[in-house]
């Protein structure tokens, strides 16, 4: 080190005419850079330093240039990954989804380690199902697994032992979860009623026809999925999908009177789905395809309540089709299974198509108004059906 005359400082490294070459400062690395830019941010202030001065659920900027968030009685530092906004675990600076707090021992997983042991709960950790013989994961504070009768149970009255489905009390079947947002669905103000709402909406979409719409990100059951986007539905292609769709192409005069495919009539008291519906001036025309021969889609009182969702007193006629040996499943080149037509295919829709012509068609007459049934009642006529009969 040298001295210069009349200055007292300290000379470092290489010095001239005296001046000083300052050493290079110690670069920090990026998360460093990121809690000093942080500082900088008009968003982000520094802590108050009197509690009282501080707002419950702000964020502020604490000396070591750390995000901090004070939650009435404390101050909680935040993770370190970007903007986000989740709690920091331990001395790590990360919350457990940017890598926090303990994880798991296995080799190749960044799970976090539950409770006090050492794994995640793929790997065995916390808390195991306390029944002979099981290895689950124990759910709440019961001591066993979903499968053993652990966890929240279904509250519905009378009684039901299946799990309650997120933060609502009741199962899938008895209106827990996520329900349908479209607004077929939405009629109902009790969202038990609704459909679950296992899907969602890839964009907004109105059908003006049948009056259902949904915004982007709405939740679907999977009726209104398949008749707001049908071609999100394509891989699960039932004999009764290809049956109407054949219909519709022999029958373009219907269209015009063209009211639900296999959705709940819009404005109605039922979430009962007819398969096929037309309302037409005089009368309403359903149809059902009753894969495997089965009678459920007989049953009087789901009729009723489809006529009442019509308008309570509207006259109907509903037509039941068996499909089967009309549809078989085969291997294509592509190694997909599909429905295929067999030799009976066209002659039975050959018969479907007359059937509705001179049943339904002729009835209406040149007006479009004529009705061959009488007021207030819904006739039921069946076609393929003489072996259950």
């Amino acid at each position: 080190m040298t001295m210069m005359d009349g200055c007292t400082h300290v000379a470092l490294g290489d010095t001239s005419e005296h001046g000083v070459v300052p050493i290079k400062p110690v670069q920090r690395n990026d998360r460093d850079r990121s809690k000093r830019i942080r500082l900088l941010e008009p968003d982000v202030l520094p802590v108050p330093p009197s509690p009282s001065s501080r707002i419950k659920g702000n964020i502020y900027a604490n000396a070591q240039g750390q995000r901090v968030k004070w939650d009435g009685t404390r101050l909680c530092r935040l993770c370190e990954e970007g903007d986000c906004n989740k709690s920091a675990i331990g001395a790590t600076g990360y919350c457990v989804g940017h890598g926090g707090g303990k994880r798991c021992q296995e080799d190749d997983c960044r799970k976090s380690a539950q409770g006090a042991t050492d794994y995640c709960i793929e790997h065995g950790g916390g808390k195991r199902c306390q029944e002979d013989d099981c290895n689950k994961s124990a759910r709440g504070a019961t001591g066993y697994c979903i499968e053993h009768g652990g966890g929240k149970r279904c509250q519905k009255e009378g009684g039901c032992n299946k799990s309650a489905i997120g933060a609502t009390d009741y199962c899938v079947g008895h209106g827990g979860g996520k329900r349908c947002e479209s607004s077929a669905c939405l009629f109902y103000s009790d969202p038990r009623d609704r459909g679950y709402g296992g899907y969602v909406a890839p964009r907004a979409m109105a059908v003006t026809r049948s009056g259902i719409s949904v915004d982007e990100g709405g939740r679907l059951c999977y009726a209104c999925l398949g008749s707001l986007f049908p071609e999100c539905v394509t891989l699960k292609v039932r004999q009764e999908h290809l049956v109407l769709a054949e219909l519709q192409r022999r029958l373009p005069e219907l269209e015009e009177w063209f009211l639900e495919w296999d959705c709940p009539v819009a404005g109605g008291c039922s979430l009962h789905r007819p398969d096929m519906l037309w309302e037409l001036p005089s009368f309403y025309f359903q149809i059902e395809i009753d894969e495997g021969g089965k009678a459920h889609e007989d049953d009087r009182e789901r009729l009723a309540q489809i006529q009442r969702s019509m308008g309570g007193d509207r006259t109907g006629l509903v037509l039941r089709i068996n499909p089967d040996g009309m549809l078989a499943k085969r291997q294509h080149r592509d190694g997909e299974v599909k429905y295929t037509a067999t030799p009976q295919f066209t002659d039975k829709m050959d018969a479907i198509e007359v059937f509705i012509r001179d049943t339904v068609l002729a009835a209406m007459g040149p007006t479009g108004m004529g009705c061959p049934f009488g007021s207030g009642t819904v006739t039921v006529r069946k076609l393929f059906f003489s072996r259950y009969s």
